[in-house]
């Protein structure tokens, strides 16, 4: 599947897990994240691949699983506790996933990131 496709498959999830299911919405967040990444790829002049470590593809399935379960047709007043829970360390494993994979492709290439942030307009107070 391509890498595009599958991260707004995954964002749209999230955001419907958010609006019909029990999904806390800060976790969001993570899929908002990936964004990131082809940002910077284009930056580059590139454009983004898919693929990653293994431990990536485990927190992005993780997340995956959690916005389906949060919009299963499951009843009971546990339901809200366990997807607010999980949500915690899904989304925590993902964000830090997501953050770690950046951090190692600007660390790869600093020249062309240091440039990009100052090329971003800082308005004095």
């Amino acid at each position: 599947m391509d890498i595009e496709f599958d991260s707004w498959l995954t964002l749209w999830s999230g955001v419907c897990a958010v609006a019909w299911g029990d999904a806390p919405g800060w976790c969001l967040l993570p899929p908002i994240l990936r964004y990131l990444d082809p940002l910077l790829d284009i930056r580059r002049g590139e454009l983004s691949h898919g693929g990653g470590p293994w431990w990536s593809r485990v927190t992005g399935t993780l997340q995956m699983v959690l916005f389906l379960t949060a919009l299963a047709p499951i009843k009971g007043q546990w339901r809200k506790r366990v997807v607010y829970i999980a949500a915690l360390f899904v989304s925590a494993g993902q964000g830090a996933s997501i953050l770690a994979l950046l951090r190692a492709k600007m660390r790869k290439h600093p020249d062309t990131y240091n440039d990009f942030y100052r090329s971003i307009p800082v308005s004095s107070c």
